[in-house]
């Protein structure tokens, strides 16, 4: 989903709705279990999820950056 929606916000693909929702799906599921009731909410806990977003949304873009020199090279 970060995928499709820096290479939206770069123009370089288009994102119709019929592939937001096809790809909703599984960022669903992560956010649910992200999200999920735990019995004490720590602050490492969330530290730790919010590190996994920050990692998938650094992979992402990396992946949408660098996509043009792979086609150009």
């Amino acid at each position: 989903m970060l995928i499709g929606l820096f290479a939206w916000a770069l123009g370089i693909e288009r994102f119709g709705l019929g592939s937001g929702r096809r790809d909703a799906r599984p960022s669903e599921a992560a956010a649910l279990v992200a999200l999920r009731p735990r019995a004490a909410v720590s602050g490492p806990a969330v530290a730790v999820d919010l590190l996994g977003l920050v990692a998938s949304a650094t992979w992402a873009w990396y992946t949408v950056a660098v996509s043009p020199l792979l086609h150009r090279y």
